[in-house]
């Protein structure tokens, strides 16, 4: 999965459909199933409000008939959904079925392939230990085979935002941020792009590079707003907001909090918009020790 996905939402959902329109009538039901899966992950990523995407999504599901690849793909949506919608319990249910078509499927780079989805997840969750075992083998398969450019760079930034999250192994985490920048030097994928940004700030931030660190959360903003992908908009914002705080600059990391619920809020994204909430909080409080979670999750 890329967060391109969530690029321009509402065109390639149009597109999308007309396509699976046009299956049907040929009767070619490996493009429909094939384009349904991918019209789910649009609708969660993109700017449709969670819970009409969980709706959607599940009728969706029903659709497909059991076609084991689309129907992996539209269980990561709704569990990702759900953890938006603080369904926790549900999202987890969701990829427990996910995780057995995968098993089930031939390919190991398939079956590591669509990890994002539940990094995602647990880490909307509140679980970083979680995250980090899911994305961990599918890292290493990559870094294995010798994998160049935005796969490598996207898991490598999301295990290093986990890693960041359940403290005490800042240097690794340092180290995976490094690697993801070096992987997405040639690479045009924005969701690439946006994520060593965040986990490279974060890692500057927690050094003292707070000048260095706003720069690039600031580009990760950019790079976010060109799509239509709420969670990572919000997510590169509550960034830009820890970075802020560790600067001392509490009334600008107080504003980049608000624009991150702001943009939650629009999405129906419960989950991100608790944790802009919990950093409000915090600088209403004065506090300003806090190290900057995995961005807006």
């Amino acid at each position: 999965m890329s967060t391109t996905a969530g690029s321009n939402g509402p065109e390639l959902e149009g597109v999308g459909e007309r396509i699976v329109a046009y299956a049907r009538r040929a009767g070619d039901r490996r493009t429909e199933t094939r384009i349904l899966g991918g019209i789910a992950a649009g609708l969660c990523l993109g700017p449709t409000p969670a819970e009409e995407a969980v709706e959607r999504c599940e009728r969706i599901l029903a659709e497909l008939g059991g076609a084991p690849r689309p129907t992996m793909m539209v269980l990561d949506s709704l569990a990702l959904c759900s953890a938006m919608l603080e369904r926790f319990d549900e999202a987890e249910r969701l990829l427990a079925r996910a995780d057995a078509i995968r098993d089930e499927l031939t390919g190991k780079l398939w079956k590591v392939g669509r990890v994002e989805f539940s990094a995602w997840t647990y880490l909307l969750a509140g679980r970083p230990g979680d995250a980090e075992r899911v994305l961990r083998p599918a890292y290493e398969a990559f870094a294995r085979i010798g994998e160049k450019g935005g796969t490598l760079a996207i898991h490598a930034a999301l295990l290093a935002e986990a890693i960041f999250a359940l403290g005490g192994r800042d240097r690794e985490a340092e180290q995976l941020s490094q690697t993801a920048e070096a992987a997405a030097a040639d690479s045009e994928d924005v969701a690439a792009q946006g994520e060593w940004r965040m986990a490279r700030a974060t890692a500057l931030a927690r050094n003292g590079s707070t000048a260095d660190a706003e720069r690039l959360a600031r580009e990760a903003i950019t790079l976010a707003a060109a799509t239509q992908c709420p969670l990572v908009q919000a997510s590169t914002l509550l960034t830009l907001a820890h970075v802020l705080l560790l600067g001392s600059r509490p009334a600008e990391a107080r504003q980049a909090a608000q624009d991150a619920l702001a943009v939650a809020e629009r999405k129906g994204d419960l989950a991100s918009s608790s944790r802009a909430r919990a950093l409000l909080g915090e600088l209403r409080s004065g506090a300003s020790d806090q190290h900057p979670p995995a961005p807006g999750r």
